[in-house]
């Protein structure tokens, strides 16, 4: 069944090539590029211009003739900085006033979803990235999958989202204390929704970059044991507990909440075989 439709509105837009040097930036209702994220995006953008990745600007013809910026001011500055890109693809529409336009620039702030990271993640992997495919065979080695939205209510058992986080280990812990964490969880946690993933995985990192996890001084089989004698959300719990005790970051308070049970359980061992 087809759903029921409203009227287009407005007037279809024509499309045409702009020089620069003729597009305006209204203050009264555009942000101000003049802070140092957006002049270091520009500055980017400028540097590295791609002609595959530019966007058509959206601008508005008011009833002078003038032409201004409603979306696309970042691209424009780009241009206008390069000093060699004299025209650029433009949607002109027309509004019946400056408030409109405003409305319009609200419009289409609104109707943009930003990329997740796992989105991002995903069209590196797409684009050939080598450390994006590194990363997902070892998240596909520990028998884990991509969670495909952050709501972790609708996740099945075994699926992440925490890719910026596998990602800043990956370059500072190095590829295989990344894989051993993720092994961790994906053992620790078996058939579980991994809702505390993210923080389980800022611990696990911790514990297997430790002097004592690479010298191999544990038992990694009862690491895991131990990590999966407790439910998620007590090892939040511990952590927190370790935090408000020592002062100690979030991540650095979940790795000694895991090496406190590990040692606790491997002296119980020791007791029990002597």
């Amino acid at each position: 069944m087809t759903p029921s439709m409203n009227p287009p509105l407005g007037s279809p837009p024509t499309l045409e090539w702009v020089p620069v040097a003729s597009i305006g930036v209204d203050p009264i209702y555009q942000r101000s590029t003049d802070n140092m994220q957006s002049q270091t995006l520009i500055r980017k953008i400028a540097r590295f211009w791609d002609w595959n990745l530019c966007q058509p600007l959206a601008l508005v013809k008011r009833e002078d003739g003038s032409l201004w910026a409603v979306d696309g001011q970042h691209r424009l500055g780009a241009a206008k900085l390069r000093g060699d890109i004299p025209h650029l693809p433009c949607v002109i529409a027309r509004y019946g006033t400056q408030a409109d336009e405003a409305a319009a620039f609200v419009a289409l702030n609104k109707q943009r979803r930003p990329l997740s990271p796992v989105d991002l993640f995903k069209a590196a992997l797409a684009a050939g990235d080598p450390e994006a495919d590194e990363i997902m065979r070892a998240i596909r080695g520990a028998q884990l999958t991509l969670a495909p939205h952050s709501n972790y209510t609708a996740w099945e058992p075994g699926q992440i989202f925490c890719v910026p986080g596998i990602q800043r280990a990956w370059r500072g812990h190095g590829e295989k204390v990344v894989r051993n964490a993720l092994v961790a969880l994906s053992c620790g946690f078996h058939g579980q929704v991994l809702r505390y993933a993210g923080l389980l995985l800022e611990g696990l990192y911790g514990f297997y970059a430790s002097d004592d996890a690479k010298l191999g001084s544990f038992d990694p089989d009862l690491f895991v044991e131990v990590l999966a004698a407790g439910e998620q959300g007590d090892w939040v719990n511990d952590a927190r507990k370790v935090q408000v005790e020592t002062n100690l970051s979030r991540a650095a308070s979940m790795t000694e909440a895991m090496w406190r049970a590990y040692r606790e359980a491997s002296e119980m061992d020791e007791e029990e075989a002597a």
